[in-house]
């Protein structure tokens, strides 16, 4: 080699060095926020379940006395019927907001079932159960957003509390945008509003049960409870606020692999009722060769209806001469709907697919 290619060879040689050096650092600064993110993670989970158990602890004290009371009034000859129907409202006004808050921090009695689940249509299936109104929201995905891996019940639960933070915000415009992350293997998601916002000196604590920036009272359990469930899912959310200005709440989950499948065995024809959308959009893909006729209407002549449970509260009324051939799709069943569409004739309730595979299933 000649001196001016040796000079030339370190020089190279040097910027690779750098370059390997700086890549290493990214990746320990990736690993450190990752760790404090955990470690925040874990802090916040921990108050949470502290603050629930000092709570309910204090909840539970006057039942236990207020029971003891009754019992000791029970026994005297003349009854205050008064007195110890005030004492039963007590007890029960204790007990229901036990149940509140048990239901806040851990949702129903069930195990976590993680499945593919498409994001975009999981924050509809929430704005239908958080009553969110229809001319506030906007929601919007990317055609190569990929499937989230998550329980659809707990997600519809955690979108709930965001979105309700929104409306209570004072916000005019609630926007939902669901596209891939730049963190390989996970898909990212944000709800972004123009209320009121945040302190930047509420930002860490908003985590935290019981905490508020709405005042006294039953409140401040929503983003505990949506900081337990992303975690479970082993996802992450962060959040960014402008008083005056508005919100946005960025949520990372894993995403999900999907698998083919088999649709030979689909009925010949369904009807499909169900929002314009990301979600309808795939059930008519998937369901376009394999030579059932899928309607966008009713039709007595159909071999099943699918129904989307955002819209079962409009057509229901409807559906009498339906109801052994329509099934109820939701993303979140809930006791009191099932038992609502039961009385209207309608038995079979099942979880939304979001992939072909699951589909397969409802329709083989």
């Amino acid at each position: 080699f000649s001196d001016d290619d040796i000079q030339t060879l370190q020089t190279m040689a040097d910027h690779l060095a750098i370059a390997i050096n700086n890549a290493n650092l990214l990746k320990e600064v990736e690993s450190a926020h990752a760790e404090l993110l955990r470690t925040k993670t874990y802090e916040a989970l921990s108050s949470a379940t502290t603050e629930a158990i000092h709570w309910i602890g204090n909840k539970a004290l006057p039942m236990t006395t207020t029971a003891a009371r009754m019992m000791e009034d029970l026994n005297e000859a003349e009854l205050d019927v008064e007195s110890l129907k005030e004492d039963l409202e007590m007890i029960d006004e204790s007990a229901r907001l036990i149940m509140d808050v048990k239901e806040a921090l851990l949702g129903s009695a069930r195990e976590t079932a993680p499945r593919p689940v498409m994001l975009a249509d999981i924050w509809l299936a929430s704005a239908y159960h958080a009553n969110t109104p229809s001319e506030k929201l906007t929601v919007k995905a990317t055609p190569d957003a990929p499937l989230a891996f998550g329980d659809s019940t707990q997600l519809v639960r955690a979108f709930g509390n965001l979105l309700r933070n929104a409306d209570e915000s004072g916000a005019k415009n609630i926007t939902i945008e669901t596209m891939p992350s730049t963190q390989k293997g996970f898909v990212t998601t944000r709800i972004s509003d123009d209320g009121i916002g945040i302190p930047e000196v509420m930002q860490d604590k908003i985590w935290a049960s019981f905490f508020s920036t709405k005042g006294e009272g039953f409140k401040g359990m929503g983003l505990a409870a949506v900081l337990h469930i992303i975690s479970q899912l082993n996802g992450s959310i962060s959040v960014e606020s402008v008083p005056e200005k508005g919100t946005t709440f960025t949520i990372e989950l894993p995403a999900a692999e999907v698998n083919s499948a088999d649709l030979s065995n689909t009925p010949s024809k369904i009807a499909l009722i169900a929002p314009a959308g990301e979600w309808a959009t795939f059930i008519n893909e998937a369901l376009q060769n394999t030579g059932t006729t899928v309607l966008a209407k009713f039709d007595p002549s159909i071999d099943l209806l699918l129904l989307d449970e955002t819209l079962a509260d409009k057509t229901l009324p409807t559906l009498e001469k339906l109801g052994g051939k329509t099934l109820i799709l939701s993303a979140a069943p809930k006791v009191e709907n099932i038992t609502k569409y039961l009385q209207s004739g309608i038995k079979d309730v099942a979880l939304k697919p979001y992939t072909v595979e699951e589909l397969g299933e409802i329709l083989g």
